[in-house]
């Protein structure tokens, strides 16, 4: 039996073939118009070549082929995730934690 194993990038991977498919185009077309070779394309719409390999520039030109904001590229190729997003900020516990610590007063329930 065959090991599947996800590899990142699936996600654009995915994008891609689905607007070749609706767009109605041959790899020999976007491959052209990105100044990759259609080789080169055919093995990272197949995953014999991993997507994190690839330069940012061509991600960049790969979420214009998909018609979305660069960012976008970047997410699916699993380079950003929503984490890189988000501003991790101290839970409540440790805020209050450190008000203690900093000598404020304890405020308790009779």
């Amino acid at each position: 039996m065959q090991e599947v194993r996800k590899q990142k990038g699936q996600r654009l991977r995915v994008a891609l073939k689905q607007v070749l498919r609706k767009k109605g185009e041959r790899i020999s077309s976007p491959a052209a118009r990105l100044g990759i070779s259609q080789s080169y394309l055919s093995q990272l719409l197949n995953g014999d070549k991993p997507m994190d390999g690839i330069d940012d520039d061509l991600l960049r030109q790969f979420a214009a082929y998909l018609d979305v904001p660069g960012v976008a590229g970047f997410i699916l190729a699993e380079r950003l995730t929503a984490a890189d997003f988000l501003a991790t900020s101290p839970s409540l516990g440790e805020r209050l934690s450190r008000g203690n610590d900093a000598g404020w007063p304890v405020i308790s329930r009779y």
